[in-house]
C-alpha cells in the first residue's frame, strides 16, 4: 500500500495557487483545503477572492462553534471558507484546529489533501514546532487590554519581555491585536510547556497519528516586480467591477464596525475610506494595489526563511 500524501501550495498572492491546487486536485483524487486568513470569514467573497460565484456552501458541522463545510470548486471540494463571522477573532490556534479536523477527514475518506494559501504564518504553526501556538486565546484578559492605548501595550510588553519588544518590527509595534497576542503568549509561556513539545516525529504527522504522512510543500513566486505590480493591479480592478465596494457597504449596513476583524483585510479598508469620503476612487485603487504589494513581498520574506518549501517561480 502506498504512503498517504498531503500537499502544500503557498506563496505569494496573485501567483496562481489556487488554479494550481485545482489542477493537483483532478489528478491526485483531492480536496483543497483553504489557507488564507482573510477568506475564513463569511460575507467577503469579492474583496477576498474566493472563486464561489453562485456556488452553494455545503455545511458539514460545528466545531467549537466555527462553520465548517465546502464548497465545489469545479469538481473538486474547498474546505475551510466562510468559517466565522467578520467580527470574530481567528487565530492560528483555531486554525490549526478546523485544519486538522478537515485533514483527518480528507485522509480517511482515501483523499488527497491539498492545502492552499499564503497565510504562511497559519502553516507555521500547522508544521512546526512552535511554543506559543497551543495556547488558546484569552478573551477576559483580552478584553481588559483592549482599552489600553499602542503605546500602553508596547509599554506593557516590554516590561515582560524586553528582547521580544525590541525584536519586533515598526508594523507590529502599531498592531494593537500582534501586541495583545504577544503579551498573552508572553503571560503563559512556561519551560514546562516547552519541554513537553519534544517529539520525534513532524509535527503535523504526530497530530494526525500518521507516521508515515509524506508532506510535499510547493511555493510559487513572481519573479518579476513589474509581473507581481501587473497581476496585483488587474485582480484590484476585477474586484472592483465585480462589486467588492457594494459588498463592503452590505456589511456596513449589517452593522459591523470598522475595526471587526473581517474588516481590516486589505481592500476593505481603503473601500470604507473612500465611503467615508476620505480618498477618491482613483485614491482608493492606488493604495489597495499599493498594500497588496507590499504584502506580496512580506509574503515571500517570510517564506524565503523557509528551506521546506520547493520553489517554482513565474516571470
Amino acid at each position: 500500500m502506498s504512503k498517504p500524501h498531503l500537499y502544500i501550495i503557498t506563496g505569494q498572492t496573485a501567483s496562481g495557487k489556487t488554479q494550481l491546487a485545482q489542477e493537483y486536485a483532478e489528478k491526485l483524487n483531492g480536496e483543497l483545503v483553504n489557507c488564507d486568513s482573510r477568506q475564513i470569514y463569511k460575507y467577503l467573497d469579492i474583496v477576498t477572492g474566493k472563486d464561489i460565484t453562485n456556488q452553494k456552501f455545503h455545511a458539514v458541522k460545528k466545531l467549537n462553534n466555527f462553520s465548517i463545510g465546502y464548497y465545489l470548486l469545479q469538481q473538486s471540494k474547498i474546505w475551510l471558507y466562510d468559517i466565522v463571522d467578520p467580527q470574530v477573532h481567528f487565530s492560528s490556534y483555531d486554525y490549526q484546529t478546523c485544519a486538522l479536523d478537515v485533514i483527518s477527514d480528507i485522509l480517511k475518506r482515501g483523499k488527497t489533501p491539498i492545502i492552499v494559501g499564503g497565510t504562511y504564518f497559519y502553516l507555521k504553526h500547522l508544521l512546526y514546532e512552535i511554543p506559543s501556538e497551543s495556547i488558546p486565546p484569552d478573551w477576559k484578559k483580552r478584553q481588559a487590554l483592549e482599552s489600553k492605548t499602542v503605546q500602553e501595550l508596547q509599554n506593557t510588553l516590554f516590561g515582560l519581555n524586553k528582547t521580544l519588544m525590541n525584536k519586533l518590527n515598526e508594523s507590529d509595534r502599531q498592531n494593537k491585536r500582534r501586541l495583545i497576542r504577544k503579551i498573552e503568549i508572553t503571560l503563559n509561556t512556561n519551560s514546562a510547556y516547552r519541554n513537553s513539545l519534544k517529539t520525534t516525529l513532524p509535527k503535523l504527522n504526530r497530530l494526525l497519528k500518521i507516521p508515515d504522512l509524506k508532506i510535499n510543500f510547493l511555493g510559487l513566486q513572481i519573479l518579476s516586480k513589474e509581473e507581481l505590480v501587473q497581476r496585483i493591479s488587474q485582480r484590484v480592478r476585477d474586484r472592483i467591477d465585480k462589486g467588492a465596494m457594494a459588498e463592503v457597504e452590505k456589511l456596513t449596513a449589517m452593522g459591523y464596525q470598522d475595526n471587526a476583524p473581517g474588516l481590516q483585510t486589505i481592500g476593505c479598508r481603503q473601500i470604507r475610506q473612500f465611503q467615508q469620503g476620505l480618498i477618491n476612487k482613483k485614491q482608493l485603487m492606488e493604495q489597495w494595489i499599493t498594500k497588496e504589494t507590499q504584502y506580496a513581498k512580506r509574503q515571500l520574506t517570510f517564506m524565503k526563511k523557509d528551506p521546506t518549501i520547493h520553489w517554482q517561480g513565474m516571470t
